[in-house]
């Protein structure tokens, strides 16, 4: 493990931000945005305009809608 890592509370990858999170489920941040807007994607809001999302969150989220479960 190098220095960075040690340094930065993400280096696990658990917390993503919208960016991150709409390229990890393969959708557009425009339609996370709007997934999130209607309740379907759960949110961590560290401050008015940082808001990071739980890779948990999103891989239950995806299973949850997968078709044919």
């Amino acid at each position: 493990m190098n220095s960075t890592e040690n340094q930065n509370p993400n280096a696990s990858g658990e917390y993503m931000d919208t960016k991150e999170g709409s390229a990890y489920i393969r959708i557009s941040p425009r339609h996370f945005a709007r997934l999130r807007a209607r309740g379907m994607i759960p949110a961590v809001r560290l401050s008015p305009h940082c808001v990071r999302f739980r890779r948990s969150d999103l891989d239950r989220m995806m299973a949850r809608l997968a078709v044919g479960k």
